[in-house]
């Protein structure tokens, strides 16, 4: 494994890391722990915020670690030649949702390429 493709695997471990002190922070009741910022700060960085309602309403504005863990984790697909369906297993490759992102995707993938062996199917 390519030493940009190892960058590439800490920083999707770090986001990960990052998701789960994001998580304890979002949480408003059964908190535990020591908290790092408010619920709705904790929740705008992962990519969501609240309706007036109460109800979660996510990808308004910037659309936060957790749709940006997700190309980074099709981007690592990419690079070790899998396709988007072989990453995210829940859809068929024809009408995979993250073809509507396959441009970020591929500057991800150009940044962290040393090789020819990204997949683009």
């Amino acid at each position: 494994m390519n030493t940009k493709l190892h960058e590439l695997k800490d920083l999707i471990k770090a986001k990960a890391a990052d998701q789960k002190t994001l998580k304890m922070n979002r949480k408003t009741v059964h908190f535990t722990g020591e908290r790092l910022m408010t619920p709705s700060q904790a929740t705008e960085k992962v990519g969501g915020t609240y309706r007036p309602d109460g109800t979660p309403y996510y990808y308004f504005g910037n659309p936060g670690t957790k749709h940006e863990l997700r190309l980074l984790y099709a981007a690592y697909g990419l690079l070790r030649g899998k396709s988007f369906s072989q990453t995210e297993n829940h859809y068929p490759e024809e009408n995979h949702p993250l073809n509507k992102y396959k441009s970020e995707i591929m500057s991800i993938v150009e940044d962290y390429s040393d090789e020819e062996t990204v997949c683009t199917d």
